[in-house]
This record gives C-alpha cells, structure tokens and sequence, in this order.
C-alpha cells in the first residue's frame, strides 16, 4: 500500500513537470475553436454566453431530489469501502499467505 501511494505521488509530480501552462492554453484555444465551429453548425443559439434552461429542469424539487440521490449515493460507496475494508485484510490473509508462485 506505500508502494502504491508512493508511485500515486510520483506519477502527478511527473505529470505536474511535464505539463505547462502553455499546454492549458493550447487547450483553451482548441476547445473555443470547437466551441465556435459547434455553434456555427448549430445556429440555434444567438450568444455562446447565453444558456437557456427551462424551469421545470432546475426547479427547486428537481435539485432537492437530486441532492439526495447524491448523499444515498456517497453512502453507499462509503458503506462499500468500509466493508472491503473490513473484509479484504481478511480474505487477503487466507488466499495469499504463503503463495509465491514456486512449485
């Protein structure tokens, strides 16, 4: 698990030193040239800037359900993790001690 979270560390610090701000600027550029080429295509909308929701998709009710579909959700992933946590050292201990692959 050090292992694992040492090469996690690595891998952004590596990413953080190849990746430049003239790089995020490349990208900017391209995704307004998609955006712009989009928006020509579909000249449906007369502003970029301009975003057009209708009520009853941001209605308050809509976003309270929402908003507890994501709690539920961040429960159960949390109940999952807990679980594997309990149960992985475990399981880990019985089908891996003493297996080196050598017969």
């Amino acid at each position: 698990m050090v292992l694992n979270a040492v090469a996690l560390f690595f891998m952004i610090e590596l990413d953080d030193m190849l990746v430049t701000h003239e790089d995020y600027e490349d990208v900017f550029e391209g995704a307004q040239a998609f955006l712009k080429q989009y928006v020509d295509r579909n000249s449906v909308m007369a502003d970029v800037n301009e975003v057009v929701v209708s009520k009853q998709a941001c209605s308050e009710g809509n976003l309270t359900r929402l908003s507890k579909c994501v709690d539920h959700f961040g429960f159960f992933i949390r109940f999952i993790a807990f679980i594997c946590g309990l149960f992985a050292p475990i399981w880990i201990v019985i089908c891996y001690n003493g297996v080196d692959g050598s017969d």
